[in-house]
């Protein structure tokens, strides 16, 4: 319980709550639709995830995040299609959303008019548009204070309802692609009104870059190992620049291993397999690598995700 306080201690500045912006994952690669609306539909299948993550294994009330998502093509008109809902529980702040995105794809193997440039004929540009409902909610029953009857912080339950919205975009060459995405576009500023006091949640807006590319190595047709190496560069107001770095290598469509380095001082490692070229399971581990370890334990992220057929007539 001692080390619940210094978290909350983060949250509480003048009586402001900051709570978890954007929930983080290690397996960003099964997520990224969900930060960046113009990779839905990118693939050529429908891709159903879900997903289960516990941070800080030492600290109660840690962040816990469970999501599902769902992405897919609709080629007769160049769309992607994606819906996610997420419930994240922080302590004594959670919330709940669902969001829907929808993208649209310029294929230049279609309309062509670059003759001097042959990579373009490879070449697919996407923007995308996301909706999204959140209930945030404070109960702040659950806070640990040095004054039990403290009054700058308000006492029950609150919740509120706040839409946002996101954008981004997309390109993507052969096996390489770079991106970015603003996926909630309005900051939020929320109060809560306890009657006595009036507490306040605020969410900050949030810019991701990706860039990355599959490396086949082995027979152009067949590979039997492919690399998949990714970097997320991520900016919020008030926060450090943070760089996520890491290299996946997948064998023959049975398993993959990878590892990865996060700026904010963390190792990754994640592995998984893949049966029948369909279903995937994966985990993935975090360790702090810095003077807090000790304290606050590791982080431990597990997925399913299962890749539908690709039909026929939508195979490129």
């Amino acid at each position: 319980m001692k080390h619940l306080f210094w978290i909350f201690a983060l949250f509480f500045i003048s009586g402001s709550l900051f709570a978890q912006q954007i929930p983080l994952n290690s397996l960003m690669r099964e997520h990224a639709f969900v930060v960046n609306p113009a990779i839905s539909g990118t693939q050529d299948h429908g891709i159903a995830n879900a997903s289960y993550r516990q941070q800080w294994t030492k600290i109660e009330g840690a962040p816990k995040t469970f999501s599902a998502s769902y992405s897919m093509p609709i080629y007769k008109k160049n769309f992607g299609i994606g819906g996610h809902v997420v419930n994240d529980i922080t302590g004594p702040t959670s919330f709940t959303g669902i969001n829907v995105s929808a993208s649209y794809h310029i294929d230049f193997a279609k309309i062509n008019p670059f003759y001097w440039a042959r990579f373009l004929k490879k070449s697919k540009l996407s923007f995308g548009l996301s909706a999204s409902m959140f209930q945030y909610r404070l109960n702040s029953n659950e806070l640990l204070l040095d004054q039990p009857n403290d009054n700058a912080i308000n006492s029950g339950r609150n919740s509120r309802f706040l839409p946002n919205v996101g954008a981004g975009m997309y390109y993507y060459y052969d096996n390489f692609y770079i991106g970015y995405s603003v996926p909630s576009i309005l900051p939020l500023n929320v109060n809560f009104d306890g009657g006595q006091t009036i507490s306040n949640l605020k969410r900050e807006v949030h810019h991701y870059i990706v860039l990355g590319g599959k490396i086949p190595l082995g027979k152009a047709y067949k590979p039997t190992i492919v690399l998949d190496p990714i970097v997320w560069f991520k900016y919020v107001k008030g926060a450090p620049f943070q760089i996520d770095g890491s290299l996946r290598m997948y064998y023959k469509d049975i398993f993959w291993i990878g590892a990865g380095f996060r700026s904010s001082l963390t190792v990754l490692a994640d592995a998984g397999v893949i049966i029948k070229k369909q279903f995937r399971i994966g985990y993935a581990y975090d360790q702090q690598v810095s003077d807090v370890m000790s304290f606050i334990g590791t982080t431990h992220e597990v997925f399913i995700s299962y890749h539908l057929p690709t039909p026929k007539k939508w195979k490129r």
